[in-house]
């Protein structure tokens, strides 16, 4: 090997170790409900809907439309679409979040480690803990 080529692979040895740290810290924040339990999470909005012809279904509101409603049952973690037709009263409680207004500072302090790249790295920190 020549002098000529080495400082080429030490380029790419430094590249293959950057790459190798970039794909091994893409990870999501650990207050974040596991991909598993999104579906099943208990923040959601509690419905009780109560049918005009049979028994009233409970769980977490999903989505709605104009036409249906569909509700992640309680009893069996199942979603069910119910016809707004159908439906002759219901009751809806908004979830009662966490408070994780603290994550916004503990985040942007954290990237006093960062250095010189804080000044990029800080905002966008800012960015991400605000808009959750």
């Amino acid at each position: 090997m020549t002098q000529k080529h080495f400082p080429t692979m030490k380029i790419k040895i430094f590249m293959i170790g950057l790459i190798a740290i970039t794909i091994s810290s893409c990870t999501s924040a650990r207050y974040l409900p596991s991909s598993d339990n999104i579906d099943v999470n208990e923040y959601g909005s509690y419905i009780k809907i109560i049918h005009k012809t049979s028994e009233s279904i409970k769980g977490e509101l999903i989505a709605f439309d104009s036409s249906k409603i569909v509700v992640l049952e309680e009893e069996t973690k199942k979603c069910v679409t119910v016809p707004i037709t159908d439906i002759q009263k219901f009751k809806l409680r908004y979830a009662q979040p966490k408070h994780y207004g603290w994550t916004i500072l503990a985040y942007t302090l954290s990237t006093i480690g960062h250095g010189i790249f804080m000044a990029y790295t800080a905002p966008i920190n800012l960015i991400v803990t605000i808009s959750i």
